[in-house]
C-alpha cells in the first residue's frame, strides 16, 4: 500500500476508502509502536527503541519526491549488513508514510570527531581503524550488490551503543543494474562528492571511495580535507577538481593510513582502488592494532603480577627480620 500511494499515475493510486480501510488494517502496527517525541519509537512487544523516518504522502505531489521516497524503500529492502542501517518495515498511519529503521543510539561520526576537536585531542589511531574497518565492510557489502552510497560523510556513518558502526541514509543512493555503468545526477554533500560528481561527468562506484578517503581524512585530523568555514562553493569545487588539500601531518600515524588516503583521494577515478582492496588494507591495520593492545595489556599483567611478587617478598623478608 505504502507504495502505490507513491504512484506516478494518479489512476492507479488507490480510492480513499480502500486507504481508510488500509489504515484501519495497520492500527495494530501503530499499538505496538509507541511514538515518542522526534524521530524515535518503542516496540510494544520486544520493548527496543527503533528509528522512524516520516513521509508526507499526500503532500507529495511533484514525481521526483515520490520517485526518491520509492527508492530509499527499495534499497533499504535490499540491503542487509551489520554495519549498514537495517530497515525494519514500514506503514501508514493517516496521511503519513513511516519507514521504521535501526536506531544507532550514540549518535553519529560528526559528533564523535567534534567531541575530539572540542577537547583539543586527535583521535587514536587504534579507533580510527576500528571504525573505519566497519564502515569499510558495510560499503563492501553494498557495491557487491552494485548499490552506491553517494553521500558518504561523518554524519552518515551512525554508532551503536555496543560500538557497532553502520552506514546509514540511503537516500541518495543509486542501484546500478548489469548494464549500467555510469549515473550522471548531481547529489550528495559538496565536500565529499568526488571531481567527477563536481564536473558532473559520468560517475560510477568508485566516486564512494573519494569520498571514503575524504572520512578516513576526517578522523585523522579532524576537518574535511577541501572544506573550510567561510569557503565558496566555487573556491571548494576548484579545491576538489584540482585535489588540493594540505597533507596529513608527518609523525602524527602510521605511513599504511597516509598511504590509504592518498589512494583513495585522486583525481582519476580508474587509479582509486575498490573497496574491496581498502577494506583487505583497513582489517589489516585494524588487526594489528588490536594485536597490539592484546600484547600491552599481556605484558602490562606480566609487571604486575611481578610488582605483586616484589612485593609479597618484601613483606616476608619484614617478617623474618621482625
Amino acid at each position: 500500500m505504502a507504495l502505490q500511494l507513491l504512484n506516478f499515475d494518479p489512476g492507479k493510486r488507490p480510492k480513499v476508502q480502500k486507504f481508510k480501510s488500509a489504515c484501519r488494517a495497520v492500527r495494530p502496527v501503530e499499538r505496538w509502536l509507541r511514538l515518542f517525541r522526534g524521530a524515535k519509537a518503542k516496540n510494544r512487544i520486544t520493548g527496543a527503541t527503533v528509528a522512524l523516518k516520516k513521509v508526507q504522502i499526500f503532500e507529495m505531489m511533484d514525481a521526483k519526491a515520490r520517485s526518491d521516497c520509492i527508492k530509499e524503500i527499495e534499497l533499504l529492502q535490499q540491503v542487509r549488513h551489520t554495519n549498514v542501517i537495517a530497515y525494519l518495515g514500514s506503514f501508514i498511519a493517516c496521511n503519513e508514510l513511516y519507514i521504521v529503521l535501526e536506531l544507532a543510539g550514540a549518535g553519529d561520526l560528526s559528533r564523535m570527531i567534534d567531541l575530539f576537536r572540542r577537547q583539543r585531542k586527535l583521535m587514536p589511531e587504534a579507533i580510527i581503524w576500528r571504525y573505519f574497518v566497519q564502515v569499510c565492510a558495510g560499503l563492501e557489502h553494498m557495491h557487491a550488490r552494485r548499490v552506491m552510497h553517494r553521500d558518504i560523510k561523518p554524519a552518515n556513518v551512525f554508532i551503536t551503543a555496543d560500538g557497532v558502526v553502520k552506514l546509514g541514509d540511503l537516500g541518495f543512493g543509486r542501484f546500478f543494474s548489469s548494464g549500467t555503468t555510469v549515473a550522471h545526477s548531481l547529489l550528495g554533500t559538496p565536500s565529499y562528492m568526488s571531481p567527477e560528481r563536481i564536473k558532473q561527468e559520468g560517475y560510477n562506484l568508485l566516486s564512494d571511495l573519494w569520498s571514503l578517503g575524504c572520512v578516513l581524512y576526517e578522523m585523522a585530523v579532524l576537518q574535511s580535507p577541501f572544506y573550510s568555514d567561510g569557503i565558496s562553493l566555487v573556491t571548494l569545487c576548484s579545491r576538489i577538481e584540482s585535489c588540493v588539500y594540505p597533507q596529513l601531518p608527518a609523525g602524527l600515524y602510521t605511513r599504511e593510513l597516509g598511504q590509504l588516503v592518498a589512494s583513495c583521494i585522486v583525481v582519476d577515478p580508474a587509479k582509486r582502488p575498490s573497496i574491496v582492496v581498502v577494506h583487505a588494507q583497513a582489517r589489516g591495520m585494524n588487526e594489528f592494532f588490536m594485536a597490539r593492545a592484546q600484547q600491552l595489556k599481556s605484558e602490562q599483567r606480566r609487571l604486575a603480577a611481578m610488582q605483586q611478587q616484589q612485593a609479597g617478598g618484601q613483606e616476608q623478608l619484614a617478617a623474618v627480620r621482625a
